[in-house]
């Protein structure tokens, strides 16, 4: 803005936080995958203990097919908004890779994790209203509690993924809690592929 003279008087810019938006999904505005490894990281680093829900929407491609990705994404973006309402008091509420979530409790049990999966299972099978279209959705989950300080936040994941995987294929979506039992090799399998992991990703 210039003054009378034609001298510059108010001078403005934006500042963009590269950090925040690096930690944001676009679509649902929650935080996403890598704010969720830095968050569980700093409370692996400060020895503290939490418990993680991962829940996720089993289909959801057969949903973009018929209804459209727009559809799509304006459903998982309600999902998301959904289950942080019915979370955002008790934790922190992130957007995962695909149709998946996770929710990291510091001051709940498993079981506490158990009956909060339960209430948002119930609201997305009663379904979401989306354009005028009522879906109803099938989600799937599994939980653990993370008490052990030297468990890298990848290998964290890895649990549970491999829960949610039971879920999904084996339990019918009811919530599959991780605790090593069942898994070939047993966690320090799992801990050591995730090792190995990292070790090719960082060269």
């Amino acid at each position: 803005i210039r003054d009378d003279s034609g001298s510059p008087s108010l001078v403005g810019g934006v500042i963009i936080n590269e950090g925040a938006l690096d930690n944001t999904d676009p679509v649902t505005v929650l935080r996403n995958r890598y704010g969720f490894f830095r968050d569980v990281a700093e409370i692996q680093k400060m020895g503290q203990k939490c418990v993680i829900l991962l829940i996720g929407i089993d289909r959801l491609a057969g949903i973009n097919e018929e209804q459209g990705y727009g559809y799509g994404n304006d459903l998982l973006r309600q999902v998301g908004w959904t289950i942080r309402d019915l979370c955002e008091k008790d934790g922190f509420v992130y957007r995962m890779e695909g149709s998946k979530f996770a929710f990291i409790a510091r001051d709940h049990s498993v079981n506490d994790i158990t009956g909060i999966y339960a209430k948002i299972r119930r609201k997305l099978q009663n379904g979401i209203e989306i354009d005028g279209v009522r879906q109803s959705l099938n989600p799937c989950a599994s939980a653990m509690t993370v008490s052990d300080p030297g468990m890298s936040e990848s290998a964290i994941y890895t649990c549970l993924l491999y829960a949610y995987t039971e879920s999904k294929q084996k339990k019918h979506g009811n919530i599959v809690i991780f605790n090593g039992s069942g898994v070939m090799g047993g966690l320090d399998e799992l801990k050591m592929t995730d090792a190995i992991h990292n070790d090719i990703l960082n060269g």
